[in-house]
């Protein structure tokens, strides 16, 4: 492992210019010869404080103005967790729907998409080491202060650090941008069927770096993909995105790389199948904490697992703190 990385107790403003320079000059080196796609959103969706998930009690002693509610109940504005991100409803939400999304997030995993031998997984460290490929010319200086600031506002803020290596060996999460040939032949050479089975299905033509996605009739985030086949037995994990889907699919991306799968509808998570959040909100917080606590029951079922998360909520109460 790289001896240069980013301690988390420390300011992170202090590296900014040193993770700059160190990550242009890992995706700027030649390349040598899953989140999944999203399906399709309503981005206008408003959640009702009357549905089930949504705890009587808590909407009712939420602070004034913290909320604001149509007569109707709809959640018309409230907390945000970055600039153009919806409202992070997440403190209102019942102990019972969210360690149900809880497990469902940790253990759910579809074999069609991925490798699925583990129940769930989790690194045993915080440390995960990153090493990038890319296509000529796909990646420019912004794109890259992209990634840096999708990795400090999730998985730094997680309390994860990110050093860059060049030594894909020491890697623990590899990044590969470029067109879709270039992410075939990636993954064609990384030998997970699921990822170039996922690829197959998009045409070759799609989305070479220079071609904006408005001309193909694509979804939005149809390039990305998460490759978990070595996690379990190497330690590693390969995400795939064409730069024009980089701000859509790395955040989530991200998550599921370090143990969070999918959520159901629109809870509000960052792994949520409407995948309208960027920036991890109160419950992607409280999830990862969880998920990482020295108490969890590593190697436990599901009823040990969701008897610590239902202990664990009420040790960490769901109040913004100390998330």
């Amino acid at each position: 492992m790289t001896d240069w990385h980013i301690p988390f107790h420390k300011p992170l403003s202090q590296y900014y210019l040193a993770f700059w320079a160190a990550l242009c000059l890992i995706f700027l080196t030649p390349t040598p010869s899953l989140a999944q796609s999203p399906p399709e959103q309503d981005k206008n969706f408003v959640p009702n404080i009357n549905a089930r998930i949504f705890d009587e009690s808590r909407v009712k002693s939420t602070p004034p103005n913290r909320f604001t509610f149509s007569s109707n109940g709809s959640i018309l504005d409230g907390p945000k967790r970055g600039s153009n991100e919806p409202v992070d409803y997440s403190e209102l939400l019942t102990d019972k729907k969210i360690t149900t999304v809880f497990l469902q997030s940790v253990f759910n995993c579809w074999s069609f998409r991925r490798e699925c031998t583990q129940p769930y997984f989790r690194w045993n460290t915080k440390i995960l080491p990153i090493k990038a490929f890319m296509e000529k010319g796909a990646l420019e200086s912004s794109e890259i202060a992209s990634i840096e600031k999708i990795l400090k506002s999730g998985l730094w803020t997680a309390g994860f650090t990110t050093p860059p290596t060049t030594d894909v060996e020491k890697s623990a999460i590899v990044f590969y941008s470029g067109g879709i040939d270039f992410l075939k032949d990636k993954a064609i050479r990384l030998g997970d069927r699921h990822a170039v089975e996922h690829f197959e299905t998009l045409d070759p033509d799609y989305l070479t770096w220079d071609t904006l996605a408005t001309e193909k009739e694509y979804p939005e985030g149809a390039s990305c993909f998460v490759s978990t086949e070595y996690r379990a037995t190497i330690g590693r994990v390969y995400i795939f995105f064409h730069p024009d889907d980089l701000e859509y699919c790395l955040p989530q991306q991200l998550w599921d790389a370090i143990g969070l799968n999918e959520t159901p509808g629109y809870f509000p998570t960052i792994t949520g199948r409407g995948n309208n959040f960027r920036v991890p909100t109160l419950v992607d917080l409280v999830f990862i904490s969880a998920l990482y606590d020295d108490d969890f029951p590593t190697g436990g079922d599901e009823d040990q697992v969701r008897a610590f998360f239902a202990s664990y909520l009420l040790n960490h109460p769901m109040d913004g703190a100390p998330y």
